[in-house]
């Protein structure tokens, strides 16, 4: 995908830093074109095991106010992910700040084996459960970590606290700035925005405990092998999204795939392995709604912050089409409850 937010670096900058930070040659490398944010190579080394170059954006990019330094967030909860969960994810191999190699802090993580899930034609009901029960597990392992803090690491100044619709509510207010510098036009009026968002407190009042959310798990980020007609899961990637915040955060990105309320294995299994138990009632709803419609303001936002040559405009028309659904579904849930 072309973004304007990856670096440039050279087959050179890309020898000398596995050289200095793996103590190995390359053999080969090949660029992953999937990612939309950061720049990532799939890296051969002399003793032919593979592993991952992941690049932030050049400092003098401009990005969104939440993106700033988010790789100490990716680095942070996958560390986190690797240590207190049994959870499938790369292995930190080595991190490089200090921008001398390459102008940009980048990090090498072992490879997961198979492909993403988004790679896969023709995904049945059956597939799709089999996966998702292992995704439901995933997620509760994750929000059983605890943080002390609502919002992003790097925002602490800016959306930390013990609030949590408080550090959404912030979080938009940076997005807003961010679109205002770029003279966007969004979809909605800043009024319908906020107005909607405050009306969400009464399903956050009882949210007191921010967890570990990785508010990305789309397809792409979900590796999978074939088996026959099964698919195991080996593992998922990208946590440059995250936050503290509370489970509805990542229950929205499985909205997208599966329906919550008829797919009844999804909760089960994620209450199995959840030390907080969640129910599917009005306010989860309103919460994952609230989540969803944060994330989709997220995507209509950065397209004019990464886009080259209209790489980002299909994603522009069917986010700002889908974001109008979610605000209409959002204010129908908080009105349901509030009667």
């Amino acid at each position: 995908m072309k973004s304007l937010t990856k670096a440039k670096v050279t087959v050179d900058q890309i020898k000398e830093a596995t050289n200095a930070c793996l103590d190995c040659n390359v053999l080969d490398y090949m660029e992953l074109n999937d990612g939309f944010y950061n720049i990532s190579y799939l890296v051969k080394l002399d003793d032919n095991s593979e592993v991952v170059l992941k690049i932030a954006p050049p400092k003098d990019v401009e990005i969104l106010t939440y993106e700033k330094d988010i790789i100490i967030t990716e680095l942070l909860f996958y560390k986190l992910a690797f240590e207190h969960t049994d959870i499938k994810v790369p292995e930190i191999l080595a991190e490089d700040f200090s921008c001398e190699i390459i102008d940009s802090p980048y990090y090498f993580m072992s490879k997961l084996e198979g492909i993403p899930l988004n790679k896969l034609e023709n995904i049945t009901p059956d597939m799709r459960k089999q996966v998702y029960t292992v995704i439901a597990e995933y997620i509760a392992k994750l929000h059983n970590i605890n943080g002390e803090m609502f919002g992003y690491i790097t925002m602490e100044d800016k959306c930390a606290g013990k609030d949590c619709l408080n550090s959404i509510i912030v979080s938009v207010e940076a997005l807003m700035n961010d679109a205002k510098r770029k003279d966007m036009i969004l979809p909605l009026s800043k009024d319908e925005i906020f107005d909607v968002l405050n009306e969400c407190n009464v399903a956050f009042n009882e949210i007191r405990y921010p967890v570990v959310c990785h508010f990305d798990l789309w397809d792409g980020n979900i590796f999978v092998c074939t088996n026959d007609k099964k698919l195991d899961v080996t593992g998922i990637i990208d946590f440059e999204r995250g936050f503290y915040g509370c489970p509805a955060a990542d229950l929205c990105q499985a909205m997208g795939y599966i329906d919550l309320e008829k797919d009844v294995y999804f909760l089960e299994t994620y209450n199995k392995f959840a030390n907080k138990k969640v129910a599917y009632n009005n306010e989860l709803k309103i919460r994952i709604l609230a989540y969803r419609f944060y994330l989709f303001l997220i995507m209509i936002v950065e397209c004019d912050y990464r886009d080259v040559d209209g790489s980002f405009e299909p994603q522009r028309e069917w986010v700002t089409r889908d974001i109008k659904i979610i605000y209409d579904n959002l204010k129908k849930a908080i009105d349901d409850m509030v009667k």
